[in-house]
């Protein structure tokens, strides 16, 4: 004969979740996640434009160390392509090329040290009268002008929609820098 026990133990619940607890966890993230992707794009756009601010003060450091390592003239212009353009901004693109007749104008035989294509659509870089298409560096890396002057100015960029942006700061002895700088409009 066979006895059955007299207790059956009762089953303990499980230590999962019930729906109604994974719908809210859900939820909740869904809500802080829609909550943080605006400022995580306003954080990427910021980041992207200092990469490219960043990108064209390296273009200002390696004309400069080339005049010096050739020990001619170097020059930075706006363009894209193999030639400089005078009615493109910075953010266009750029070249920089020895320039051995120092007219500011990348000639066929001068050599393409560097091509720089068009920036992101939403980035702009513009310079001040000084610094407009033109930036030249000596053989002893000052920056020049087509004249053979001191060239100094500021170079302004920013991104549509972001209330910072950037100032490339060029001296009269040619080296740039760069600072963060309130930018109302962006056009």
């Amino acid at each position: 004969m066979i006895h059955k026990s007299a207790a059956t133990p009762l089953a303990s619940p499980s230590p999962g979740f019930t729906l109604l607890e994974a719908l809210v966890v859900v939820a909740l993230l869904a809500l802080v996640l829609g909550l943080s992707v605006p400022g995580m794009t306003g954080w990427r756009e910021r980041r992207q434009l200092q990469a490219e601010v960043e990108d064209f003060w390296n273009s200002l450091m390696l004309a400069r160390a080339q005049a010096v390592l050739h020990q001619r003239h170097v020059s930075v212009c706006t363009g894209g392509g193999d030639l400089c353009d005078p009615l493109a901004d910075w953010h266009q693109g750029w070249l920089v090329f020895v320039d051995a007749n120092r007219n500011g104008i990348r000639d066929s035989g001068e050599q393409l040290l560097q091509r720089r294509a068009p920036l992101s659509e939403r980035v702009r870089m513009r310079g001040n009268s000084a610094v407009t298409h033109h930036i030249g560096y000596g053989a002893e890396g000052r920056s020049e002008s087509l004249s053979g002057g001191f060239q100094a100015g500021t170079i302004a960029a920013c991104a549509l929609g972001q209330n910072t942006g950037w100032r490339l700061i060029i001296n009269a002895v040619g080296r740039p820098r760069l600072e963060q700088a309130d930018t109302p409009s962006c056009s």
